[in-house]
């Protein structure tokens, strides 16, 4: 998340990624991801990746981000704001 206050004009930004895969620290470290019930322990690609890896993974990565601000804007700037935040994910 992001807040910036500019004159009156007050923006935030919050983004939101649901990946597909695991989740790790600055380390490198798993500390989310696909968990083995019988050791307990973490694993950075899931059991059938393990068992298939010639396999290519399915897509499935979403990635969420809202943009909140205090001005009204016409829907040109509306558009030009939703093209310019696209674009600076890719």
């Amino acid at each position: 998340a992001a807040f910036r206050k500019a004159g009156k004009t007050r923006i935030l930004v919050i983004s939101v990624v649901n990946a597909l895969g695991a989740i790790v620290d600055r380390e490198g470290q798993v500390v989310r991801g696909h968990l083995d019930p019988t050791t307990g322990k973490r694993y950075a690609v899931g059991p059938e990746t393990i068992v298939a890896p010639k396999r290519a993974p399915r897509g499935g990565n979403t990635t969420l981000t809202a943009v909140v601000t205090n001005r009204r804007l016409t829907p040109y700037a509306l558009r030009q704001l939703a093209r310019e935040v696209h674009t600076s994910m890719a």
